[in-house]
């Protein structure tokens, strides 16, 4: 399995003084997956080789997500691979007013390499059904944020130009 670099920094106000989005993970505190050295150097790296999918709570207009869907997607996300879970909190700063934005999320994890276009289409199920911008996925450790196939013709991957 491949290892990725992730940074865990020592506090939130760090971690946002550092990038511009970032997650705070139960068991792991404010962390960014990047191979920027600059940022490495802000904070404590670790290496990880999880696949994963973090899954939303609040749809694009701010309303909730509904149980139902997200116990579907759940059960779908469990049918992979993805049986363990951490709650954690996604933070990402408006581009137009500079305001910190968090929101909770569940990271469904697995240690085990899962089939990677199950997890693609997961996202992408996840983007229509919960009416969603993007939606992040981990494989081994390197996050990937999943955009909708009818608004862009190619997936973004958080990547260490964007934080030069």
């Amino acid at each position: 399995m491949i290892l990725s670099p992730r940074v865990v920094f020592s506090s939130i106000s760090e971690a946002g003084a550092s990038t511009p989005f970032f997650i705070d993970e139960e068991g792991m505190g404010p962390w960014l997956s990047t191979a920027n050295p600059e940022i490495l150097a802000r904070g404590t790296v670790v290496m990880i080789a999880r696949d994963a999918l973090h899954l939303p709570t609040l749809q694009q207009d701010g309303h909730p997500i509904s149980l139902e869907l997200r116990s579907e997607i759940e059960a779908r996300a469990a049918a992979i691979g993805l049986t363990q879970s951490h709650h954690a909190v996604g933070y990402w700063t408006l581009s137009e007013s500079g305001e910190l934005q968090k929101e909770n999320v569940t990271i469904v994890i697995s240690s085990q390499p899962v089939d990677r276009m199950s997890l693609r289409e997961l996202a992408e199920f996840i983007i229509r059904e919960a009416n969603q911008d993007a939606v992040a996925i981990e494989i081994s450790g390197k996050v990937e944020q999943i955009l909708p196939r009818d608004r862009h013709s190619r997936r973004e991957r958080f990547s260490s130009s964007r934080f030069k």
